[in-house]
């Protein structure tokens, strides 16, 4: 087992995580964009954290988003996914006319993961926060456990997507440590 790291694959890991800071930003710009246009508001908050020990996490603070119509909130969780695709596009159109650059191959490739990863239901990301608005809960593992807690059944949704938001957790999580392992 070789641990000796070529500088090509110190650059490109780092070229990785620039490319995943911008579509970050340009993600939590859309949220941004959305949140600010629905409640009039010209100050937001954008935040930094480490999710489940593995993952560098930027957020936009929405504090006032409950008093917005459960369509207009759907719309803001789901404003930097919707900023992603336009992002998605910029490489599809440019194919015809040029040879797409290894840039934007990583660019596309690293956009469509982290837009399919911001959209499933199942980690405390933005599909997870659409669908608990399109439920109607406030947030559907913390409802299992108040069901649990007073001794009723959650539901057969908010009981499966629980299941599966600790298989994906799990998922995540242990191929983190194998790879760094």
């Amino acid at each position: 087992y070789d641990t000796h790291y070529s500088i090509n694959s110190i650059l490109t890991v780092g070229l990785i995580y620039l490319i995943m800071t911008f579509i970050t930003m340009l993600h939590e710009i859309g949220h941004v964009a959305s949140y600010s246009r629905e409640l009039s508001i010209t100050e937001v908050f954008l935040g930094v954290e480490i999710r489940y020990g593995v993952m560098l996490l930027f957020f936009t603070s929405v504090p006032f988003i409950d008093k917005l119509d459960s369509k207009s909130q759907i719309d803001v969780i789901l404003s930097g996914i919707k900023s992603q695709l336009v992002l998605g596009l910029i490489p599809l159109i440019l194919l015809p006319f040029e040879q797409t650059s290894f840039l934007g191959y990583v660019l596309f490739v690293m956009n469509f993961i982290y837009m399919l990863l911001n959209a499933l239901p199942f980690m405390k990301l933005d599909g997870y926060w659409a669908i608990n608005k399109w439920m109607g809960v406030e947030d559907y593992s913390k409802e299992l456990w108040h069901s649990i807690k007073n001794h009723q059944y959650p539901g057969n949704a908010i009981l499966a997507l629980n299941i599966l938001n600790w298989i994906m957790i799990g998922i995540l999580i242990f191929a983190s440590i194998k790879e760094v392992w």
